[in-house]
């Protein structure tokens, strides 16, 4: 067994020492030193990161608790955009599984080709159909405006 660095002052112990010696020991457990980070937010030896549980601590501090609620403003936007991602990738990997892909040989595709060939032969011929009956219309369109709508109805006194 090789030597291990003591947790705070980050000397070597040696492997022999007892594992179960009190925590306390090692550690300075007072009010002032676990408090130091919510009395000097801006100081370096404040840690930067924040526990989740800003909830437990009761404090009156409102820029603390201005702090605590953008914290978890964050923390929500966070995991609702995480939950719309995972939410997002589920459906699309079940719409990819629920629905084998369907594979086609040459055959399917030379029938699949006549077949539309058919249908564009037949979309062409009523297109043709439809600008006859347009030109049509609109050559009747023309003589009806020109023999209910003579220039004699509106000047009486010009005759056509």
């Amino acid at each position: 067994m090789g030597a291990f660095f003591d947790r705070h002052d980050n000397t070597q112990r040696d492997s022999k020492t007892s594992i179960t010696e009190p925590i306390t020991a090692t550690m300075e457990l007072s009010i002032l030193s676990l408090s130091h980070p919510y009395l000097h937010p801006s100081s370096p030896t404040a840690t930067t990161t924040r526990d989740s549980n800003a909830s437990t601590t009761t404090t009156t501090n409102p820029a603390l608790l201005a702090a605590d609620l953008s914290h978890y403003r964050d923390l929500f936007t966070k995991l609702r955009f995480s939950y719309v991602e995972q939410v997002t990738k589920e459906r699309f990997l079940r719409a990819l599984v629920a629905n084998p892909p369907d594979f086609t040989d040459a055959r399917e595709n030379a029938e699949l080709a006549e077949s539309l060939k058919a249908e564009k032969e037949v979309l062409r011929a009523k297109k043709e159909e439809v600008r006859g009956l347009m030109e049509e219309m609109e050559t009747q369109g023309r003589g009806l405006v020109q023999r209910e709508f003579s220039p004699s109805l509106f000047h009486p006194y010009i005759v056509a």
